[in-house]
């Protein structure tokens, strides 16, 4: 895991276009490196027209594309945990052990949303079927399926970092 403090939007890595800002230490008052860039307007503007456009693509993905979407970030969680809770205990002061086990909690959570989603229940798929035969006139079938209507911005603040806050069930 390598930190650059730069913007990541897109797949892009982005400079500073409104200064920097570092951590401190809660423990030192120290500031920690690197130190973070912050963006400006049309940075957001970028970042949430890049999250609708991505949100069209992932909207026509099938279930099991989405379950494995999220397999995928708990494996990742998975494979930088050490280095996420050693990072985390830096900026929050909290013990690395509990973040380790919030890194797990959030990848657990990622696995089981995944299980969700390939069942579809979340879907709420109902049909209520036709009458031809209804009078005083026939009625088509009805059919009801709930769908997601654009991305969500999560502004995420916790003394749960990684389980409720920035990887875990809030996101």
């Amino acid at each position: 895991m390598q930190l650059t403090g730069k913007l990541l939007i897109g797949a892009s890595d982005v400079a500073a276009s409104e200064g920097t800002l570092k951590a401190l230490n809660p423990a030192t008052n120290q500031p920690i490196e690197p130190a973070f860039a912050l963006g400006s307007v049309a940075d957001v503007d970028r970042a949430a027209t890049l999250a609708d456009d991505a949100f069209d693509v992932y909207s026509h993905t099938s279930l099991a594309e989405r379950a494995a979407f999220l397999e995928r970030i708990a494996d990742n969680l998975d494979s930088v945990r050490e280095a996420l809770a050693a990072r985390a205990a830096l900026e929050t002061g909290l013990p690395e052990a509990q973040l380790q086990g919030e890194a797990i909690k959030a990848a657990t959570q990622f696995r089981q949303f995944a299980d969700v989603v390939r069942g579809g229940r979340f879907l709420q798929l109902a049909i209520d079927p036709a009458q031809p035969e209804r009078q005083p006139r026939p009625r088509m079938d009805h059919r009801l399926q709930k769908i997601a209507i654009g991305p969500v911005a999560i502004f995420g603040a916790s003394n749960f970092p990684i389980a409720y806050s920035v990887a875990g069930g809030d996101t």
